[in-house]
């Protein structure tokens, strides 16, 4: 405050500190600490004492793990009904189905754990248990989980190339119909006026017939007028 003049120190800035048990004093210039147990980050909020437990957190991998489920069972019923069936729009369509069963090679890893199985219709489900799977024997967990996301990532780069090209086949499709569209329809237009051409030549031709026939028809009476003039 003015009152007490500029060059006044109320109170001079310090580090916080904080000590784990019998280790030594750790000071931060804020009231966070960064991997003072590896991993972990401790947040202080008042001066005092806390006792702090740690344990693992599975919510996160029970969250993907579910995520992915879900998104595989997805999957595999658009691909059905896009390629099975006599009315789908895809029968047959290998670029399709190749997705569903890259993605059940991607399993392997997570089945070898026991926490995916198979149902009956082709999807899949959680199980086992996650937190023994992982307690048991973790660097096996470590590897299996990294063999699975280096082969989802390798299927996501695989798939994102086949469905570039399947797009650009179906670009290719497109635009041959709209060819082959444009092509008949100029086809019929020339079809359309020949044929009102002959249609016009036709109309001319019964209206020249009726006036022959009208003349002829005359002329007939004229014969038979005469005839009958000279029989009197």
């Amino acid at each position: 405050p003015p009152q007490f003049g500029s060059n006044l120190l109320i109170q001079q800035a310090k580090n916080a500190r904080i000590q784990i048990g019998n280790g030594d004093v750790i000071e931060s210039a804020g009231n966070t600490f960064e991997n003072v147990i590896e991993g972990v980050s401790i947040t202080v909020k008042a001066v005092g004492g806390s006792q702090v437990n740690i344990s693992q957190d599975f919510g996160k991998i029970k969250e993907f793990l579910s995520n992915f489920v879900k998104s595989y069972n997805e999957v595999v019923s658009q691909v059905k009904k896009l390629t099975l069936g006599e009315n789908a729009p895809f029968k047959g369509e290998s670029t399709i189905m190749n997705v569903k069963y890259g993605l059940s090679d991607t399993l392997t890893p997570l089945m070898e754990l026991g926490l995916i199985e198979y149902k009956e219709d082709g999807t899949i489900a959680l199980s086992g248990n996650l937190e023994s799977v992982i307690k048991e024997n973790p660097d096996e967990f470590k590897l299996k989980m990294s063999q699975f996301l280096e082969s989802a990532k390798a299927l996501t780069r695989v798939s994102y190339e086949a469905f570039k090209d399947f797009e650009n086949y179906l670009n290719d499709q497109i635009e041959r119909i709209d060819e082959n569209i444009r092509v008949l329809s100029q086809r019929l237009t020339r079809e359309e006026e020949l044929l009102r051409k002959q249609f016009a030549q036709l109309e001319d031709f019964m209206n020249y017939a009726n006036q022959i026939r009208e003349r002829l028809k005359q002329f007939m009476v004229s014969l038979s007028e005469m005839s009958g003039g000279k029989n009197k």
